[in-house]
């Protein structure tokens, strides 16, 4: 797990290498927020107090993590086949909702997780959502 990612090992799905979301606090709502270290939000306001001198923010951390779609991998190989089945109808015929798409989605998502958690490639940034302002009192 590279660096970046290192922290609570509860967080972490030992399958596929991504992280569960948590919370992180920040002075500003518009600063840099620093890598998510809190499972819980009571445990990220705990820290925030201890952190800060005046309120503080506190946030949802959602790491981000990339999603393969199925669909479109076979719309792909169809654009591929297209200059040889020139009457297009290799997989025309597996459409949205499709269980055969649902199955390739499955199989490409779980390659993509394994091969980005093998070369330690896990994403590290994510997005911050369910922000608070915390006012500290003293």
């Amino acid at each position: 797990m590279n660096e970046k990612m290192q922290g609570r090992k509860d967080t972490v799905e030992a399958e596929t290498g991504r992280r569960a979301p948590c919370w992180t606090i920040s002075e500003s709502q518009d600063a840099i927020w620093p890598c998510p270290e809190h499972v819980t939000r009571e445990e990220a306001i705990a820290a925030g107090r201890k952190a800060y001198g005046r309120g503080f923010y506190v946030g949802r951390a959602e790491w981000w993590w990339p999603h393969v779609e199925g669909l479109f991998m076979l719309e792909e190989l169809e654009n591929q086949a297209w200059i040889v089945d020139t009457d297009g109808q290799w997989l025309s015929d597996v459409k949205a909702g499709d269980p055969r798409v649902d199955d390739l989605q499955k199989r490409l998502q779980g390659a993509v997780d394994a091969w980005l958690q093998e070369n330690d490639l896990q994403p590290t940034f994510f997005t911050v959502t369910d922000v608070e302002h915390v006012e500290v009192q003293r």
